[in-house]
């Protein structure tokens, strides 16, 4: 009889202890389960159209150095035309002046960044804007835009906005 009861609380004991062990790992399943399925939703990003000076380039924004400010390249560069045959006659080049004319921004096609020239001619000299090999002059009513002489793009100065 002894070996029976002994036998029989030794069952239970037995079962108790894993029946709790289910429990246990239960919570754990479910855990699991919500963690994946946090995981597979995925993370958006809300759409921008912004660079990183604000200006709104799906609008045709850029930002301009000299001008400090979000622009418009259509509306206040002056267009300078592909004068040199390796250059693309569709893509123009743009010039942006500061109010008094001092430093001029160099907006081309082919690059990311804008080059900023310093006035570097005399008064009563024709105007002439330097930065290493490119220079912007202004003569005879064009803007010139030249690489050591060579003209590569060519704007008139009725441009000027």
């Amino acid at each position: 009889m002894f070996n029976s009861i002994a036998s029989l609380l030794f069952s239970f004991l037995f079962l108790s202890a894993c029946n709790n062990a289910a429990k246990t790992d239960e919570p754990a399943k479910k855990d699991n389960l919500q963690t994946v399925s946090n995981d597979t939703v995925p993370v958006t990003k809300p759409a921008t159209n912004t660079d990183e000076h604000g200006c709104k380039t799906a609008d045709g924004e850029t930002w301009s150095k000299v001008r400090n400010s979000c622009i418009r390249l259509s509306e206040t560069g002056i267009k300078l035309d592909p004068q040199d045959a390796a250059l693309d006659k569709t893509k123009p080049a743009y010039l942006v002046f500061t109010n008094d004319k001092v430093r001029v921004e160099i907006f081309l096609p082919r690059q990311l960044n804008s080059i900023v020239n310093r006035k570097s001619s005399a008064e009563g000299e024709p105007s002439k804007w330097t930065n290493g090999p490119l220079t912007v002059s202004e003569s005879k009513g064009f803007y010139i835009l030249d690489d050591e002489g060579k003209i590569l793009y060519l704007g008139t100065v009725a441009n000027n906005k």
